[in-house]
């Protein structure tokens, strides 16, 4: 009932159904919001909006690039909490990320393959491969060889550039368990959700192998 006055749900575009994640400077500061709109009536599952989240935390990242590259890192006081929603702990994990390679996966507890959604710069520069996303929505992301837009799409899964050690494929084994099982819970479920750390190598266009965490 909050919105059903609206302009734009009694009149074009006729919305339906909305969802945002908020964009939050390093700072703590509330830009706005990366938002999914349709004309139909629909929720989110948890993993949906875990995602909406995701490419928040990137839109922001992006918009906030060259002030995190160009800015001096701030040292939190001693005695400061360790507070990562806004400040220096904030800020310095932002800037942080700007030299790692970062890839989300759609993780499905149906679907073991881990269909790539995006990758940032740095992977493509240490790979050699580039993650085209879709024309429209919805639709599915193309890996690309990078500066070979002529070349068909390679195959669309983490796992085809991923490489573990004998021994981490338990760990990995395990982490895509536990997704399955956090998938799988209803909406507002309570679990523990564990933390994995799993190592491994990433294929690159002439065949390398480079180690990542």
């Amino acid at each position: 009932s909050r919105f059903a006055d609206n302009p734009l749900v009694i009149g074009e575009p006729w919305i339906r159904f909305y969802a945002g994640s908020p964009l939050v400077t390093s700072d703590g500061l509330r830009l706005g919001a990366l938002c999914a709109i349709d004309r139909v009536a629909k929720s989110l599952n948890p993993a949906q909006s875990q995602l909406l989240a995701n490419f928040g935390h990137l839109a922001t990242q992006a918009l906030e690039r060259d002030m995190l590259m160009e800015s001096q890192p701030t040292q939190p006081h001693p005695e400061e909490d360790l507070n990562f929603a806004a400040g220096p702990y904030r800020e310095a994990r932002m800037r942080d990320s700007l030299t790692e390679m970062v890839m989300l996966v759609w993780a499905r507890p149906d679907d073991p393959t881990w269909t790539i959604l995006y990758a940032n710069k740095l992977w493509t520069s240490k790979t050699g491969f580039l993650i085209v996303p879709p024309a429209a929505f919805p639709g599915i992301a193309e890996v690309r060889k990078a500066g070979a837009p002529h070349e068909p799409p390679l195959k669309n899964s983490l796992l085809e550039y991923l490489q573990v050690s004998t021994a981490e494929e338990l760990k990995l084994k395990q982490f895509q368990d536990v997704i399955g099982k956090v998938l799988s819970q209803p909406v507002g479920t309570s679990m523990e959700q564990p933390t994995f750390a799993i190592s491994g190598s990433v294929r690159s266009v002439t065949g390398g192998f480079s180690p990542v965490l």
